[in-house]
């Protein structure tokens, strides 16, 4: 971001005034809640954060739809939901293989500690 607006700044035919508000608005915002996020992060397990994830994905494509109710059609409705879905189901499906893996991979280092 920084860089972007450097060179529109001053290599092409600058920045525009809503783009100035918009990094006014969300610079503090990010100084703050950045690091807070990751503070919080490195004290939750891995799965507690994918499921805040999850959770905060539904909650936005809610709200979107709640505030965009005129505007939003039913095939991308449609679209955002199965794409939610599809990313639970992708990652379910990845978590289930990769405990039958931790499985057979501790399976096979018993039996050569027994050897």
């Amino acid at each position: 971001t920084c860089f972007g607006f450097y060179w529109r700044q001053f290599m092409m035919d600058g920045v525009e005034d809503n783009a100035w508000g918009y990094l006014k608005v969300c610079a503090p915002v990010v100084v703050i809640f950045a690091p807070l996020g990751s503070i919080i992060a490195s004290h939750f397990h891995r799965q507690v954060l994918a499921a805040l994830v999850y959770i905060l994905d539904t909650i936005a494509l809610i709200t979107a739809f709640i505030v965009l109710r005129n505007k939003i059609d039913v095939v991308f409705g449609v679209v955002s939901g199965s794409l939610l879905l599809a990313g639970f189901l992708i990652f379910f499906v990845l978590s289930k293989l990769g405990q039958k893996y931790i499985v057979a991979v501790e399976g096979k280092r018993d039996q050569t500690t027994e050897a």
